[in-house]
């Protein structure tokens, strides 16, 4: 069991940390041995010249902005008065895997004698024999107010990592726990992500009371020369991949409609022959109603076009399934994709038990694109985009259109595509996507990259992050 420092040792460790308190340049250079770029000297001077720093850095990747979160809570907690820090991001992977490890990381650096004056737990970094000096770890979520509600020491930071996707009801809370006490910091980092919200608003808009800050590639010896030169020539340098990842910029501002009225107006008004889509194999797709007044959608598609799209309401599963078998019998689909996810797990196992040639499609399961994707709903999305831009044909239906252009995007923690869940879309917009889904079903097949018909194979669960407003 590890001896507890003693009384005399933490005493030595506050006496030893005085020479740090108003210089944590050589807190770091002497504790970490690590020399800080430019971009993050500028961040810790805003944040120790004002008790009451409001402070925001929009970051490419790799610019090390999460480093310096971890040397600014354990320099804190050595040489601040009464110092308590919550320590929050969107996610509990982000929180505990990122923010976390990463002050563990740097912690494990010091000389062992300073190490042992920092007790770690699952919630909490604190000094060893002082109750007012710790850093709590929160997960920023709605539903975890009660965490998030602060605290009323007199010395209160905040901290905050990829916060484009903390949402504005969380940023509320956040802000309400600054009038506690007679000072307060907050400093949010992230990768610019999203083009909404509060943090998009910061950059976007102005306000009096917070400093700015913005993390280029261009000035990190993190990201080198050739990466930023092979994500141009990939990208180019109007594309949001260039502008999030190396500029540190937010992605367009029209950005967050997946699909434009453009992509959508001349599919809409192509008429292909027979001879244009013979050849190509017909598939089907089923996408199982989730919520009462959303529509169980059918779709036939052969290579670029629509043949039908069938729709029904009040289905249950084995309602569904039945249908399902009479549309595969009257079509003769090669293979039907299903989205197995909730009921239409159900669907998926009787179809097969009646020889519907089904393939369950799980679209909360990882993409075969991770560095593109966050998952294969959104990868599902994408290959129907980039169908409808190469000549497709699709019913010329108000309520496709409407659904099509309804979807919207931003870009998650790792800068992976994501896109809006059906639950948050279906209460921005009132309804569902339930077509385009069923559509972006059917390119199932391009995914899974295997012979048919009998050679797919059913991918590996994950569960799903509620925590985001995209998925």
């Amino acid at each position: 069991m590890k001896q507890r420092p003693s009384k005399t040792q933490q005493e030595y460790f506050e006496a030893s940390m005085l020479r740090f308190k108003g210089n944590i340049l050589s807190f770091i250079t002497l504790m970490f041995k690590a020399e800080p770029t430019l971009q993050q000297l500028l961040l810790l001077q805003d944040v120790l010249d004002d008790d009451k720093a409001r402070v925001a850095v929009k970051s490419c990747t790799s610019s090390g902005k999460t480093c310096v979160l971890a040397w600014l809570i354990l320099w804190a907690l050595a040489v601040e008065d009464d110092i308590r820090i919550l320590a929050t991001a969107p996610t509990f992977p982000l929180l505990n895997r990122v923010l976390k490890t990463e002050i563990e990381k740097w912690l494990y650096k010091m000389p062992p004698q300073y190490q042992e004056m920092y007790e770690v737990t699952r919630d909490c970094i604190k000094r060893v024999g002082n109750k007012t000096h710790r850093c709590d770890f929160a997960t920023a979520s709605a539903d975890n107010e009660q965490a998030l509600a602060g605290s009323h020491s007199g010395n209160y930071w905040i901290i905050a990592d990829e916060g484009s996707a903390i949402s504005d009801d969380v940023y509320e809370v956040l802000l309400g726990t600054l009038s506690y006490g007679s000072g307060g910091r907050f400093i949010i980092t992230s990768n610019p992500t999203r083009s909404v919200g509060f943090y998009f608003d910061l950059f976007t808009q102005g306000n009096p009371f917070w400093k700015l800050h913005t993390f280029t590639a261009f000035g990190t010896p993190h990201v080198s020369k050739e990466y930023i030169e092979e994500v141009k020539q990939t990208y180019g340098e109007d594309h949001d991949f260039y502008r999030v990842r190396i500029l540190g910029e937010f992605p367009q501002a029209t950005s967050s409609q997946f699909i434009t009225t453009d992509e959508v107006d001349l599919p809409q008004r192509n008429s292909l022959q027979l001879g244009d889509y013979h050849n190509f194999p017909k598939v089907g797709a089923v996408d199982v109603a989730r919520f009462g007044d959303d529509d169980t959608v059918f779709i036939t598609r052969q290579g670029p076009k629509i043949l039908d799209v069938s729709r029904y309401k009040g289905l249950n599963t084995m309602e569904v399934t039945a249908e399902m078998l009479q549309y595969w019998k009257h079509h003769s689909h090669e293979q039907i994709f299903v989205d197995g996810t909730g009921l239409g797990s159900g669907v998926v196992d009787r179809g097969m038990e009646l020889g519907v040639p089904v393939v369950d499609v799980v679209v909360g399961n990882k993409s075969s694109n991770p560095k593109k994707y966050v998952n294969l709903r959104a990868q599902l999305w994408g290959s129907m985009k980039e169908w409808l831009a190469n000549g497709a044909d699709i019913p010329n239906d108000t309520e496709l259109k409407r659904q099509l252009l309804s979807m919207e995007y931003g870009y998650n923690g790792k800068l992976q595509i994501q896109m809006m869940s059906k639950k948050e879309l279906k209460k921005k917009h009132g309804f569902s996507p339930d077509i385009p889904d069923a559509i972006s079903l059917s390119f199932s097949e391009d995914v899974f990259l295997t012979s048919r018909p009998g050679g797919y194979h059913r991918a590996r669960a994950v569960r799903a992050d509620t925590t985001y407003l995209y998925c």
